[in-house]
């Protein structure tokens, strides 16, 4: 099999091909729509995504790419090339594939993944599997990443996931009775929940947001972006509480999904006139919306065990009922003495701090 990368960047059927390969794709989740490019345009993040076509120009393989820079101990540069910006998405191949066909195409993938990192002088190469493809964990379905043949490392997650597809009074059954008895506490109070009502409202709370993560919180462009390539088009969901005797939010959260996959995305928050139980109501309204939109799953988050104030965040969302399931993740290592140097310094930073 004769194939041939399109690139995001150079290519100008590229969108076309991506369109027509990647939305009818049972195995394409949020991580792979388009919207996601404009996004990390919004971002400032380069788009380095592929296409790999056929000899008869037929789209057999995709996958999303960004050159991400991040900073660790807030001086080295780290340069990543990763395959979803906000969302995991792993590659996807033809389904109508033979075995060896799949291996071969897959091993072009990856081929053509290790020319853009070189190309972008990446440190490192990640790619990220969803939790559930097609209503199934991933590592179910795979067993174990699958990547691991071509040289990268398994950098097993665990996250926990929400099967949507009981009744709606079974999934509140499975809640926390302290989960149940703080959302009951908000209602009783006055609190009421509807969706965010346009893009005015929206960047209205971007006061929130600020609010909630101090200097993480997304730039106005961004924070617009979201709403314009996600929540507006149907890709998103955002719920606002609202206390009593206000019209104002007070609490905000944003659930994205695709094909019956539904993640918990943003939530935002005000901390500074705080309304007890209005976290639990606000993640609580927006599952029960979901469900309705006919999700089959939500992933609450990943677990965590090393932080307390991320140990403390995971602890509440897994007082929704979450089962905890693994994430596959495969990383390639370009530099591996300059990162095992780094690794050393996080440690020993982290360890004098711990004193």
């Amino acid at each position: 099999m004769e194939l041939r990368t399109l690139s995001a960047e150079s290519s100008s059927s590229f969108k076309d091909h991506w369109e027509s390969f990647v939305l009818p794709h049972e195995h394409a989740c949020a991580g792979h729509l388009d919207a996601n490019f404009a996004l990390a345009g919004a971002a400032g993040v380069r788009n380095r995504s592929i296409v790999l076509v056929d000899e008869k120009d037929r789209p057999v393989a995709a996958i999303p790419l960004f050159e991400i820079e991040e900073r660790e101990l807030r001086i080295f540069r780290r340069r990543l090339l990763a395959s979803g910006f906000e969302f995991p998405a792993h590659p996807l191949l033809a389904p109508n594939l033979a075995s060896r066909q799949e291996r071969e195409v897959l091993e072009a993938v990856i081929r053509a993944v290790e020319s853009v990192a070189a190309s972008s002088n990446a440190d490192e190469v990640g790619i990220s599997y969803p939790i559930i493809i097609d209503g199934v964990p991933a590592i179910d379905r795979y067993r174990y990443c699958p990547l691991r043949q071509f040289g990268f490392h398994d950098e097993s997650l665990v996250g926990m996931v929400l099967d949507l597809r009981p009744d709606i009074a079974e999934i509140q059954r499975g809640l926390d009775t302290s989960c149940r008895n703080k959302i009951r506490r908000a209602q009783k109070d006055g609190c009421s929940v509807r969706p965010v009502r346009d893009c005015e409202e929206w960047m209205n709370c971007l006061d929130l947001a600020r609010e909630t993560l101090g200097p993480s919180a997304p730039s106005e462009r961004l924070h617009r972006a979201c709403w314009e390539y996600f929540i507006s088009p149907g890709h998103a969901v955002a719920n606002a509480v609202v206390p009593p005797g206000t019209d104002a939010p007070s609490n905000v959260v944003v659930a994205v999904g695709w094909n019956g996959g539904w993640y918990y995305w943003k939530s935002y928050n005000a901390r500074l006139r705080p309304v007890p139980g209005m976290n639990n109501l606000a993640l609580w309204e927006t599952i029960a919306s979901v469900k309705q939109r006919n999700g089959a799953v939500f992933e609450l988050g990943s677990m965590e065990f090393d932080d307390p104030k991320q140990i403390a965040i995971a602890e509440f969302k897994r007082s929704f009922g979450g089962t905890a399931t693994y994430a596959l993740r495969g990383v390639r290592y370009r530099r591996p003495l300059r990162r095992a140097a780094l690794g050393l310094l996080s440690a020993a930073y982290r360890s004098w701090f711990k004193r």
